[in-house]
């Protein structure tokens, strides 16, 4: 069974982070936003007369459709899976000629939380026509059945790279100066983190916060003595950064799966996040810290404790990369999901 993936790269992931990781597995067609066939400016007028409203759809999207396009006609009416990786953006052409395609199911994965998708998708004509679903967090799970009328919807963890995000050799190796680790802006809770930093800033304590962020978010973290910020760093810098940090902070207001929160993992990095989305189900059975949103004091208190503690942080450390290694290789999901291919295929 010939699969075709089409895929997207968010420009402010690393290289080896992000869904799009799944395209070196298997022996599939890749279709990306090449261009070819139509000049740029057609694709974008096409773009900006598209209905915004069943998902993004840009001039990126409509190289893809062609594309895709090209790449089944070719294939002819043997047995097919077009699987989107990003649900949210470029679904329209495989969902119009689906009719016409004999032997070929249609599939995508959903990344954003209820929370966001009520808001971003309001058209559901071309998602309602989905073979089935992948969700990377099960918070989605009864929301896309609902939404979408979709009877197919399975939950299926976002994966990473443990080969390269891992811990360093002298990780257990004590440090003059805890610093905690902050990465990313996508639904990040910067108001609690900002005043944790001002409350350890008022406390003179000997501490450093690493934030790592696009540019353009930069104004959303405080000034501060105790605070370094760096954007537009390569793959090695921030996993220099993953390696050497105490912990992981990541307050959020909501997620499914975060990359963050995995390449944390896969490093063996002691984790104190929210107890929101789909956090739960990546960090059951570890040692991680889950409070509950916009908790100060607490989140003051366990870090507190953590940075004091190495056995505790060592403890945290080999049961996150643990459970990283054992559920979340790439490795392991990409079998995953070839077996949803073929579920799709036998019902």
């Amino acid at each position: 069974m010939k699969v075709f993936k089409v895929y997207h790269r968010s420009s402010h992931h690393a290289s080896v982070s992000g869904y799009n990781q799944l395209t070196q597995y298997g022996e599939d067609s890749l279709i990306s936003a090449t261009p070819k066939y139509i000049p740029y400016r057609v694709a974008k007028y096409i773009s900006q007369r598209t209905d915004q409203d069943a998902g993004i759809y840009d001039s990126n999207s409509v190289f893809k459709d062609i594309n895709l396009t090209i790449k089944i006609l070719k294939y002819g009416i043997r047995a097919k899976t077009i699987h989107y990786l990003n649900a949210e953006r470029d679904i329209r052409i495989a969902s119009i000629l689906k009719p016409f395609l004999h032997k070929t199911k249609v599939c995508a994965t959903f990344h954003k939380p209820p929370s966001i998708l009520k808001t971003q998708i309001s058209n559901t004509t071309y998602l309602s026509k989905l073979d089935g679903a992948i969700v990377v967090g099960s918070n989605q799970v009864s929301f896309i059945k609902e939404t979408f009328g979709l009877d197919n919807v399975k939950y299926i963890p976002h994966g990473v790279d443990v080969h390269f995000f891992k811990p360093s050799k002298d990780v257990f190796k004590s440090s003059n100066k805890p610093n905690i680790l902050f990465v990313g802006q996508h639904l990040r809770d910067f108001d609690t983190l900002n005043k944790v930093i001002k409350v350890f800033e008022n406390k003179n304590q000997s501490i450093i916060f690493n934030i790592v962020l696009r540019e353009d978010f930069r104004n959303n973290v405080c000034d501060s003595p105790i605070v370094n910020v760096f954007s537009n760093i390569d793959d090695y810098k921030l996993l220099e950064l993953y390696q050497k940090a105490t912990l992981l902070y990541l307050p959020l207001k909501d997620s499914t799966a975060c990359n963050s929160i995995l390449e944390a993992m896969a490093c063996g990095l002691p984790i104190i996040t929210t107890k929101v989305g789909g956090n739960s189900d990546y960090l059951s059975n570890t040692s991680s810290i889950l409070l509950d949103p916009a908790t100060v004091q607490d989140s003051v208190t366990v870090i507190t404790k953590v940075i004091n503690s190495q056995e505790l942080q060592k403890h945290m450390s080999l049961s996150v990369r643990k459970k990283a290694v054992d559920c979340f290789s790439w490795k392991i999901i990409s079998k995953s999901i070839s077996q949803f291919y073929h579920e799709l295929h036998n019902k």
